[in-house]
């Protein structure tokens, strides 16, 4: 994990090292999240695009976690349901994430899926769940939360 000015390492497939590591912030209640309106995948893809890309099926999320960790999460598929479709249109996802803080959202389970790639399952009002398919990460510490 980053803890200085160095290079933050950008992950793309979780190994059992990475899995222990991230598996200690398991429980960690969510202190803030915002979703990203242009995404890198879009910006690397067209860098010429002046529009983002709003009915988007994956999008650029910060989780903060209250621990003082956060993950910087790139081309993030979001999914209510395990065997279900993505979330689609920044419009909608934006206000879900946004509002997981008041719920007492927490990182319920770090899990990772057949190619290796980072699943956040992440638990709020009501026992409901979202599945975060994460296709890069970096892992940063944070002292103080981005301004609203």
């Amino acid at each position: 994990m980053n803890k200085g000015n160095e290079d933050v390492p950008l992950y793309t497939a979780v190994d059992d090292e990475l899995y222990e590591e991230l598996a200690e912030m398991e429980g960690e209640k969510l202190a803030h999240v915002a979703v990203w309106e242009d995404s890198l995948a879009d910006a690397i893809e067209d860098p010429d695009r002046t529009t983002p890309g709003r009915d988007a099926d994956s999008f650029d999320v910060d989780l903060y976690l209250a621990g003082g960790v956060f993950f910087e999460c790139y081309s993030v598929g979001i999914y209510k349901e395990l065997d279900g479709e993505p979330l689609r249109d920044y419009d909608i996802v934006n206000p879900l994430l946004s509002s997981l803080v008041r719920q007492g959202a927490m990182l319920e389970e770090i899990a990772v899926d057949e190619a290796d790639q980072l699943v956040l399952v992440v638990r709020f009002e009501r026992g409901q769940r979202l599945y975060f398919a994460v296709s890069a990460w970096t892992l940063e510490e944070w002292d103080e939360l981005p301004d609203e």
